[in-house]
């Protein structure tokens, strides 16, 4: 059940923020032919200085300045409307978590760890906001690569397939260590939890800890939690 909730969250941030996301995916889509166009431009322009095909250097030089210049100002429009996507979804999501907190009756309430909601929240929407300011980019990478892949395929298809015959082993890699990533992240996750937890509640409960002289068990606790997450890192 865990899987649509996410996706119901990643499209209400979308419509929450449909300008700046489709400025963001607009330009990504834009800035990756605009790659890859530029090196047909320089392949053109060694066929006609070398007289395989006909035309005008200096209009093909022109071209790729234009070009260029075009591809700067699309990646620089989808660097700042993926900042503003990110930055305003995370805001979004964070007021969200906050009113979800603010509901919570009583009994909640005083269940609530407040280290694990600390961290924990805090962990996670730096996360989202990655996620989110990085998709453009992977949206450009991709296309990118699906681009070239055709132009090399119309060229020789040998060669194509030579230089994508490790693609395959990269991808069984990369699918086989995203569990153990993801085990790790959730034990940085946890351990950087216990560790804010265990601040919080000494330092709420100083007058309890003083009156009972715990106070040089509570810092080898706090030394043993920050050796154990500085482990984990």
């Amino acid at each position: 059940m865990a899987r649509p909730r996410e996706s119901s969250l990643l499209r209400r941030v979308v419509r929450e923020n449909k300008a700046a996301a489709y400025l963001a995916f607009g330009t990504a889509f834009l800035a990756a032919f605009a790659q890859v166009a530029l090196p047909a431009l320089t392949g053109r322009a060694i066929d006609v200085a070398t007289g395989a095909a006909q035309g005008s250097i200096s209009a093909i030089a022109w071209l790729m300045v234009g070009l260029a210049l075009l591809t700067y100002a699309l990646s620089w429009m989808r660097r700042w409307s993926s900042g503003l996507l990110a930055t305003n979804s995370q805001h979004w999501v964070r007021l969200g978590l906050l009113k979800t907190l603010h509901r919570l009756d009583g009994p909640g309430q005083d269940d609530i760890v407040t280290g694990q909601i600390v961290s924990r929240s805090i962990t996670d929407l730096n996360q989202f906001h990655m996620v989110l300011g990085s998709a453009p980019m992977f949206v450009t990478r991709a296309l990118q690569l699906l681009a070239t892949i055709v132009v090399m395929l119309t060229m020789d298809v040998r060669l194509t397939l030579l230089s994508l015959a490790l693609m395959p082993l990269i991808l069984w890699e990369a699918n086989r260590s995203r569990t153990a990533l993801y085990a790790a992240t959730w034990v940085n996750q946890q351990t950087a939890a216990d560790l804010a937890s265990h601040v919080e509640q000494t330092v709420s409960g100083v007058r309890v800890v003083k009156a009972f002289g715990r106070e040089d068990r509570e810092i080898d606790r706090l030394d043993e939690l920050g050796r154990y997450l500085y482990a984990v890192k």
